[in-house]
């Protein structure tokens, strides 16, 4: 019998944000999980596969990178690894996010409730960390981001991510950005597929600033591309 979930952790903090986002994850959910891909882009796996936590778990894999890696690169490895362990639901969040391994249940649960095939976590509106010039930045990328995607979200910064078993045969991972605008041609791509798409907002309070101007860029070459038809058919970076 499959599993119920596999989880993607692409580890970019340190050592302690990986522990704490594995030991928030829900005890009675452990049976359930088939793998958990950890993504270790500049550290070594032998510094954490000796920690008591990590023995404790065995469903746990280790990843290793390097430096150039970056945040794209090692999650499209990481969901790799989850599309050949094969499940019903994979989640996929960074390592500083720890409040997301708390809602993974209330996550999947959405995701069966309304038959999705991606969720997306968001940041609640008024939990936004920015203000000023970069939050009505954000705003107008949103606003920019559903009306050519067709879609109504939230936020254009994903707290995690969470797909469904067609979703990670679907999509065409390896095909996508290397780098941090990965999120929303995943977004792009599922739209194309005609993937059913559904939001969840989550707490807000380990989400990090990103520069207005580099996600002005990212979300505008994403949409002009999905425009051009380049996610059609042969999604290219």
């Amino acid at each position: 019998m499959k599993k119920l979930l596999n989880i993607c952790i692409p580890t970019f903090e340190d050592e302690t944000s990986l522990k704490t986002a594995l030991e928030r994850i829900p005890r009675d959910l452990w049976p359930d999980i088939g793998v958990v891909a950890i993504i270790l882009p500049d550290k070594n796996p032998a510094f954490f596969e000796s920690y008591p936590l990590f023995l404790r778990y065995p469903k746990i894999r280790f990843i290793e990178g390097n430096r150039k890696w970056e945040y794209g690169l090692a999650v499209r490895k990481g969901l790799g690894l989850c599309r050949e362990a094969d499940s019903e639901y994979t989640a996929c969040f960074r390592a500083g996010r720890n409040s997301v391994s708390e809602t993974l249940v209330k996550l999947v649960s959405h995701m069966e409730i309304y038959d999705m095939d991606l969720l997306q976590g968001s940041r609640p509106p008024k939990d936004f960390a920015t203000r000023g010039f970069s939050a009505w930045v954000e705003s107008t990328l949103v606003g920019l981001e559903n009306r050519y995607l067709d879609l109504k979200l939230s936020d254009m910064r994903p707290g995690c991510m969470v797909y469904a078993r067609k979703a990670m045969r679907s999509i065409p991972f390896e095909k996508l950005s290397m780098g941090d605008a990965f999120d929303i041609e995943v977004l792009a791509c599922a739209r194309e597929l005609n993937l059913r798409i559904g939001e969840l907002q989550l707490p807000a309070r380990e989400w990090e600033r990103q520069n207005a101007f580099a996600q002005s860029v990212q979300v505008l070459k994403v949409l002009t591309k999905y425009k051009l038809g380049y996610y059609r058919e042969n999604p290219k970076v």
